[in-house]
């Protein structure tokens, strides 16, 4: 090898090297990011779980007034989160905004990432992109037609925390995706899966519980009280690794 290749090929190494470190700086500045708004999220949602004051549910997992406006701002908080984990890996710092599954398919594609093993998030990240979109276009009216805006429910306290558990799940594959698999976040993302599953299944206590006698009712809310608890426990922001 003469002195010309070696140096050529010195200088290919360096850039390499260069781009690498780029690369992972950019992981790290959207790793921090994400922390810090996952943690105001976690904030925000156990300030209106805490169910006190001016936070008290209007009856069983209803919202209205300021604790419904908190959750609709999570909702914001997490697909803003969301782009910008997906705008932090697109070469130029390009723009971007998601709608559907679609959209963050070809934002990863364009990447240069394998998508693959984020696609069963889609869905719940869709819904949750849609919900935004009514929030701030449609000031979350339920229709057109509507002139009153409809108090948290039930079933809209179940997507968020569907919502927050689908975040925490694509953030961990996302650094599967990234890096080199590393076995806490290949665990962190199962529970985070797992704690989604549970979820479903607190879902099929809230419909059969109006339903239920009284006995069977208390019954009841302590089981969804230790699944509500289990998923809670989840909402907290990641420790920095």
């Amino acid at each position: 090898m003469t002195g010309k290749n070696r140096e050529q090929e010195a200088m290919a190494v360096d850039a390499a090297v260069l781009v690498f470190q780029k690369m992972f700086e950019k992981i790290v500045r959207s790793h921090r990011r994400f922390n810090v708004n996952m943690a105001r999220i976690g904030g925000l949602m156990k300030l209106v779980m805490s169910d006190e004051g001016q936070f008290k549910s209007t009856a069983f997992m209803h919202y209205g007034g300021v604790s419904a406006d908190i959750l609709r701002l999570i909702v914001v908080f997490l697909h803003a989160t969301v782009e910008d984990l997906i705008r932090s890996q697109l070469p130029g710092n390009k723009k971007f905004s998601f709608q559907s599954g679609p959209d963050i398919d070809k934002a990863l594609k364009h990447a240069g990432l394998d998508s693959s093993s984020l696609k069963p998030l889609y869905r719940p990240l869709t819904a949750m992109a849609k919900r935004r979109t009514r929030i701030v276009h449609e000031a979350d009216f339920a229709s057109r037609s509507s002139t009153v805006v409809e108090p948290w429910s039930v079933a809209d306290v179940w997507q968020t925390l569907q919502w927050n558990l689908a975040v925490l799940a694509f953030y961990y594959q996302m650094l599967i995706v990234l890096t080199e698999p590393r076995q806490v976040f290949v665990d962190k993302y199962n529970k985070a899966r797992k704690a989604m599953d549970e979820n479903i299944e607190f879902a099929r206590y809230l419909v059969k519980f109006p339903k239920e006698p009284l006995e069977v009712q208390k019954m009841a809310l302590k089981d969804m009280s230790k699944s509500l608890e289990s998923m809670m426990s989840l909402l907290r922001a990641p420790k920095e690794s």
